[in-house]
């Protein structure tokens, strides 16, 4: 399984993916953000651009422990 290598935020919910073996994916959140939830920080763009690649690169991290399994963004 390939893992994640770098993550990309680009207003307003759009995350930029590379994994190891090269491929990339574009993927728009937006969808998590409905109804509010856990992902409403997600909402602050600020917030939203702090992502980072999370522990052994299979999920996506942001600060106060908000994070997501990149297998929710790609059949990967």
């Amino acid at each position: 399984m390939y893992r994640l290598a770098a993550v990309i935020a680009e207003a307003p919910h759009t995350l930029h993916l590379t994994f190891t073996d090269g491929a990339t994916v574009t993927a728009d959140v937006s969808s998590l953000l409905t109804g509010g939830g856990v992902f409403a920080p997600l909402e602050d763009s600020a917030f939203f651009e702090g992502v980072a690649v999370g522990m052994r690169g299979r999920s996506l991290g942001w600060p106060d422990e908000l994070d997501l399994s990149t297998s929710h963004l790609t059949s990967r």
